[in-house]
């Protein structure tokens, strides 16, 4: 921790040092692929061990993948660092279309990187479903990237269902406002509408539902499984990211002076539209645990987003969107289009904003570190002290 901690200082004062961004994804990928103990370490191993291309209690695509492993003589520890590596890369190759800033994956090391490490079906699914999201905020997306985004979304969804929310992200292309609002509401309302009325089937057969949660669930009791008071916690992670993200997008328009959301194809006014419609998990996340982890699928491209948003960083940023290079001499054009941020006076002194990725990073890490029981011991220490290269 204490040497991550110092490479996030050399970063902000030599953030053209490519080779400190070369250590950090490799970092990333040595933490991931060697790990050898954390919450849910037992439960993916069995899985591995036992799981049958037919077998319901997984996705089709993620026994397909575990069969094909065991077929080619792999065990649990050498896939885990097949898909590791993969994930790592296939990060670190979308997250450089947006910036090549060299904090970046010392910021994901510190949130959501460790999370990655323990939910081993669902990141096999953001394998997918990331870059899905990075074309949806490229700046020079077309149809055919949407539709490929789309495919790559319900890919991923084929290694953990609930990737399936994910798809929220389209909001984000809904320009007119009026008309994203309505959607929002709508959908919101419906999502209230499902939950209450969840609730009183629960009130009415809490046996029969009781019995059938415990058949489904694998032998989890219906208390155990929906769990009101964490759910609640939850909820509230939630909206608190929420709040955070949007706070950057305001300090960011105040910033530079800019009021509004004056350019609708903007990666800023998309990222707008879809953190306000990540609102719509909030209900969701009392019809299923896992609503919560689509903000850790959208948490790597928030961060590249920001950074790029920032004087101090975008100088250093190649690539205005996906597949379109950028000599770094606009550096607004990857966010603002052709509105340059940085014209008029600063309302907020621009010193601030490098920090803002940071602090991002810790907020949110903070946030799920008080609301999910467990997780400095079970995911983020875990992660750090278990892990077979370190050992040596």
């Amino acid at each position: 921790m204490t040497l991550t901690v110092t490479a996030v200082i050399f970063c902000i004062v030599l953030p053209r040092l490519s080779l400190l961004g070369i250590m950090g994804w490799i970092l990333l990928a040595i933490l991931f692929s060697f790990n050898t103990d954390n919450a849910d370490r037992l439960v993916h191993e069995t899985k591995f061990e036992y799981a049958t291309i037919g077998d319901t209690r997984n996705e089709p695509l993620f026994n397909l993948v575990i069969e094909i492993s065991r077929n080619a003589g792999l065990d649990y520890q050498q896939f885990l660092i097949i898909v590791g590596f993969t994930f790592t890369g296939i990060l670190a190759i979308t997250v450089r279309k947006f910036t090549r800033a060299n904090i970046v994956p010392y910021l994901l090391l510190l949130f959501p990187f460790s999370i990655y490490t323990c939910i081993i079906r669902y990141t096999c699914g953001l394998i997918f479903v990331i870059p899905a999201v990075a074309i949806i905020f490229s700046y020079n997306k077309t149809k055919l990237k949407l539709g490929i985004a789309a495919i790559l979304i319900i890919a991923g969804t084929l290694m953990h269902y609930s990737l399936i929310i994910s798809l929220i992200a389209f909001l984000g292309l809904i320009r007119e406002k009026a008309k994203f609002r309505i959607l929002l509401i709508t959908l919101i309302s419906i999502e209230i509408i499902s939950v209450v009325s969840f609730s009183v089937i629960v009130n009415l057969i809490p046996q029969t539902l009781e019995s059938v949660v415990y058949k489904v669930s694998g032998g989890i009791s219906w208390t155990e499984r929906f769990d009101l008071e964490g759910l609640t916690r939850v909820a509230i992670l939630i909206f608190l990211h929420y709040l955070l993200v949007a706070a950057f997008i305001k300090v960011l328009h105040v910033s530079s002076g800019v009021v509004g959301d004056h350019a609708s194809t903007s990666t800023i006014s998309i990222m707008k539209r879809i953190n306000l419609a990540s609102l719509l998990l909030i209900p969701l996340n009392f019809v299923t645990v896992d609503a919560y982890r689509v903000l850790i699928a959208l948490a790597p491209i928030y961060l590249a987003v920001m950074i790029n948003s920032t004087s101090y960083w975008s100088e250093i940023s190649p690539i205005s969107g996906m597949g379109k290079e950028n000599d770094g001499s606009d550096r607004a054009t990857s966010v603002y289009g052709n509105m340059s941020l940085y014209s008029g006076e600063s309302i907020v002194p621009k010193w601030i904003l490098p920090f803002f990725p940071i602090l991002y990073s810790i907020s949110s890490f903070i946030l799920f570190l008080v609301s999910r029981e467990n997780f400095w011991v079970n995911v983020f220490l875990a992660m750090l002290n278990n892990n077979s290269v370190f050992d040596i």
